[in-house]
């Protein structure tokens, strides 16, 4: 991408007088430099001296600064270059074709990246060249050249890794805290309204993509949503199990419609706006009146959870579709049925109805689409094109094309008569939930888990697509040292190797049959090692390899010289000690094997789990997440603290021994007569116990302050009668329950839940009324939620000195304020005798080559030493997977990164948590540390890469991707980073800004 010297040069130098007049800025005075930033541009237009516009809005200091402003940002800024559209400038002398076209381009790089600038401003030398690197545009080029210039701190891409303007991504809309579920646009076409998994739905300005404001109302997750048709009146669907009417101009909720008994998961509105259709998971069809709110009738022959419906343009007909399959045509005045279609074999995602209102579209699951007569009956058309699973599809209102959200995360837009495929995109980070087409048809609308909803422009068939470095994800990244190349495994099969300063492909390596999950490189850069879900590692002879021309390379090409075999499931890391000579890997069959890596012999293997062992210490080894602080609790049975912390309380050999949580003295024992099942605190100190065996429920009230027993007991061979007992109260409540294994009352008294028979039965305290009923495994035994109605369930332990001769009893049930638990499981006498398996996802060695780390999908940082074969430590402070992990240079600190969206370094020594990074929104797969020790790199399924400062704790520079970063690497030089996506995206990037200590 060159651009002639004199074309470059001659539009650098008409900058000159402008980046003098930026420098002014500053010294201006706050009122002036908001009257600039605000009116310069349109008077440049008014006055028509568009060179000037030309200049200001090519200029890097005057996009950064009023983005930075508080009075302007993104939006203010993208409509500055919309008044080059004003149609009497076309005549003008100065206006100059592809100059427009080059500010139309820098426009679009600033809308794609408007949800990411409206977060964190500072991404804004990220974001714009990693969009605009592959336009060779004289001005486009001279602004790169300035922001290349830039001392702020960021990451600048060096090669142009991220969506570019001009093709089918318009913009993002970034707002839900949870799954996106449904969208629907507005007849007018001015405003977008979505509903989520937030229990909210938010509406926008659909050409700003400005969020206006949220309806707030439902108690669970938003499932469908629809306007009507003088775009007044928004009805919303949940799996609350209501339909709620609200009015956009008001922002009120007019109405709740009560009739269904499972979630709701289409709604159609009559277009005389009169009506209401709602269809759910009850496999209902109900039909409401709008204006009052009633029921009118309801239409019931389908036997499976209905999925999609639509109302004809002349409000006679109904037509629905269902999870077998079915499609049926109603009469929406009589309620009869009229049709029924059976030809599809897979769940039905959409039913469409053209303007005539005689032929109706429908697509199922397997993204079969078919059309068929309201007249006759018939089918008109079988699509040819089958077989991609979807998750949800919609039709355009011509019926000629198909929007498919597919079940690989990835939107497909293809012809109905044809089965061409206008473009696939896997532009989001999740499940597509939800598309919808403008009414004007030039645009469409997806909604996914990511929590995103993007903006599509549905005229541009030849998608605009980056290249991507791989066919699917990006797992591993590793530098070649003495060279600037850099390697990537994939789970396309293969490993490529990149030069660093270029971003070109100089070789793909084949071999491996399954996903390549790790990559190392020995120290002097000669050889590769990759890890596989073939069950194997793969040694690589990099060669020489010396690059003579641009285009002339040496022939010799790396090659496969060790096949490695003895992991019995997938390969999931891989490490190399300092020395080059021993190799580690680290596999889901629960090992870590130690090579030789010149032969390939296998010298250790060290199982982390082992035959389950009779030998407990009833130890406890428990930390508060939020210091690192730990507790070792020796014969115990259950332990808990109270939410004051209080209060120490364990329970062993049949008693409560109640200890001051702040010196271990023990204030008492009290005695319990019967075996406990299970126990809980409540937030004001008191301590409920549960004890039964067979029929038998003992319940015990305690007042920590006071140490005042008192109990009831009740028997009867079928029915348990459970009373819950409060201070200075008591509440009784009558409850049937055959094959109980667990009872448990909200910190507020709200909620009663019980397990009983493999159900979760929900009790309303003040009414004694279940409030629902949830199916649940097994083997669950004990449960605990929040206030605000969470559920959660938990595992139970094997305990060898079982008290009550039950083999499934959960050892402790604890609780903070809020009811959730927040101390780790218990442990038994030797880490590695666990009886549940777990996968080891990370393996690192010490820098002396003498420890090893390991991190588990069971939470678990086990440390082990090579001379001994012994685990020396096991750390368990993550909530989630761990997935990265790695020695301090000193060996005196380890840290991990967990899929619960922290990275945690912890003193070895001193067994505590030294300090926890905490900026991630999401899974954290992979960190790597400088080389001077002073950064640490962490990439993200937030889809970000965070640059901290290691010593300060302090996050300095960001750069988001477009899907999950799963990996990263910098090189010796300490500002190259390179970064690997779940896309198949590889980013090159550079740490601008910061002083690099060696």
């Amino acid at each position: 991408m060159l651009v002639t010297q004199t074309l470059k040069y001659d539009f650098i130098k008409s900058y000159k007088g402008m980046v003098n007049n930026t420098k002014k800025l500053k010294a201006q005075k706050s009122f002036f430099q908001e009257a600039y930033l605000r009116s310069y541009p349109y008077n440049l237009i008014k006055s028509g001296n568009l060179d000037k516009f030309y200049v200001i809005l090519t200029n890097f200091k005057f996009i950064e600064t009023k983005i930075q402003h508080s009075k302007f940002g993104i939006q203010a800024l993208i409509e500055d270059y919309d008044l080059i559209d004003d149609t009497e400038l076309l005549t003008h002398l100065e206006y100059n074709t592809e100059t427009v076209k080059a500010l139309k381009l820098i426009q679009g790089a600033l809308r794609l990246s408007a949800h990411i600038l409206n977060q964190d401003a500072k991404q804004l030398t990220g974001q714009l060249t990693g969009r605009l690197l592959c336009f060779d545009v004289p001005e486009i080029q001279a602004l790169l050249e300035q922001i290349a210039q830039t001392k702020t701190t960021c990451l600048r891409p060096l090669t142009a890794s991220l969506t570019p303007p001009g093709g089918a991504l318009v913009r993002t809309l970034n707002g839900h805290s949870g799954s996106v579920n449904a969208v629907t646009i507005t007849a007018d076409g001015r405003r977008l309204i979505s509903g989520s998994s937030d229990n909210s739905l938010k509406v926008w300005n659909l050409e700003t993509g400005e969020e206006l404001f949220s309806l707030i109302g439902h108690t669970a997750s938003v499932t469908a949503v629809a306007a009507t048709s003088d775009s007044k009146l928004v009805i919303s669907g949940s799996q609350d199990n209501t339909l709620r009417v609200w009015n956009l101009e008001t922002r009120k909720e007019l109405l709740a419609f009560k009739g269904h008994r499972n979630c709701i998961n289409a709604i159609s509105i009559s277009r005389n706006s009169k009506q209401v259709v709602s269809a759910s998971s009850d496999s209902i069809i109900n039909i409401w009146n709008l204006e009052t709110g009633e029921k009118q009738f309801n239409l019931n022959s389908h036997r499976s959870p209905v999925h999609t419906l639509t109302i004809t343009s002349n409000d006679k007909l109904v037509i629905s579709g269902s999870l077998d399959g079915i499609i049926k045509v109603w009469n929406l005045e009589t309620g009869r049925e009229i049709l029924t279609f059976k030809n599809h074999n897979s769940a039905i995602r959409t039913v469409f109805v053209n303007p005539d209102g005689n032929e109706v579209v429908s697509a199922s699951s397997n993204n079969n689409v078919r059309c068929w007569s309201l007249d006759t009956g018939k089918q008109l058309l079988n699509s040819p094109n089958k077989n991609d699973w979807v998750s949800t599809v919609t039709v355009t209102s011509d019926m000629s094309t198909v929007i498919s959200g597919l079940s690989d995360n990835t939107l497909k837009v293809w012809n109905i008569k044809t089965g061409k495929t206008n473009f696939t995109t896997p532009n989001h980070n999740g499940s597509i939930n939800a598309v919808a087409v403008t009414p004007n048809g030039r645009q469409f609308i997806s909604a996914s888990s990511d929590h995103t909803i993007k903006i599509w422009n549905l005229e541009i068939v030849d998608e605009s697509v980056i290249t991507y470095a791989h066919s699917a994800s990006i797992n591993a990244v590793a530098i070649i040292p003495n060279s600037k190349q850099v390697i990537s495994a994939s789970s396309d099969s293969t490993l490529k190797i990149w030069n660093m300063e270029t971003g070109e492909k100089n070789f793909t390596l084949f071999g491996h049959t399954d996903s390549v999950n790790g990559v190392a490189v020995t120290p002097d850069g000669k050889q590769v090692v990759s890890a596989s879900s073939d069950n194997t590692l793969q040694v690589w002879n990099l060669g020489a390899r010396k690059i003579f021309f641009d285009f002339i390379r040496n022939s010799k090409t790396p090659k496969k010289i060790l096949t490695l075999t003895g992991h019995n499931n997938k390969v999931n890391a891989v490490a190399i000690s300092s020395d080059g000579k021993i190799l580690i890997s680290a596999s889901s069959d629960n090992t870590i094997k130690l090579w030789k890596l010149a032969t390939g012999k296998e010298l250790i293997t060290r199982p982390i789990t082992k035959e389950k062992s009779s030998n407990y210490n009833n130890t406890f080894k428990v930390w508060y997440l939020e210091t690192g602080e730990k507790y070792v609790c020796k014969n115990s049975d259950y332990l808990a603290f109270t939410s004051d912390r209080k209060w120490k309380i364990s329970v062993s050999n049949n008693r409560i021994k109640v200890n001051i949580a702040s010196t271990g003295k023990e204030a008492c024992s009290l005695p319990v007569d019967n075996s406990i099942k299970t126990y809980f605190l409540s937030t004001n100190g008191i301590l409920y116990v549960e004890a039964g065996k067979y029929s038998l429920i003992n319940k015990y009230y305690y007042d920590l302050d006071n140490f005042f027993p008192s109990s009831t007991r009740y028997k009867d061979k079928l029915i348990c009668d459970i009373y819950y007992l409060r201070k200075d109260d008591k509440f009784s409540l009558k409850l049937t329950l055959k094959g109980w294994n667990s009872f448990l009352i909200t910190s507020n008294y709200k909620w009663a839940i019980i397990a009983s028979n493999n159900k979760l039965i929900v009790i309303e305290m003040a009414t004694g009324n279940e409030k629902c009923i949830i199916d649940f495994d097994s083997n669950m035994n004990t449960l605990y939620l929040n206030d605000s109605g969470n559920l959660y369930l938990s595992k139970p332990e094997k305990n060898h000195d079982n008290i009550n001769g039950n083999d499934d009893i959960m050892k402790t049930l604890l609780f903070n304020d809020s009811g959730n638990l927040y101390l780790s499981q218990p442990e038994k006498n030797h880490d590695n005798n666990d009886d549940t398996t777990e996968s080891l996802n990370t393996v690192a060695f010490s820098y002396s080559g003498l420890q090893v780390v390991s991190g588990s999908s069971h939470c678990a940082l086990r440390i082990s030493d090579l001379l001994s074969k012994e685990n020396v430590l096991t750390i368990r402070g993550h909530k989630k997977s761990i997935n990265a992990v790695a020695f301090s240079k000193d060996g005196l600190q380890v840290i991990s990164a967990s899929s619960d969206h922290t990275i945690k370094a912890w003193d070895v020594e001193n067994q505590i948590l030294k300090f926890s990074l905490t900026g991630h929104k999401d899974s954290v797969n992979a960190f790597v540390i400088s080389s001077c020790g002073k950064y640490l790199i962490s990439a993200s399924s937030d889809t970000t890469l965070k640059v901290w400062n290691f010593q300060s704790q302090k996050e300095i520079a960001g750069f988001t991707g477009e899907s999950s970063i799963n990996c990263c690497a910098i090189a010796p030089d300490g500002t190259t980073i390179v970064a690997g996506e779940a896309s198949g995206r590889l980013h090159f990037l550079r740490l601008e800004g910061t002083e690099v200590e060696q």
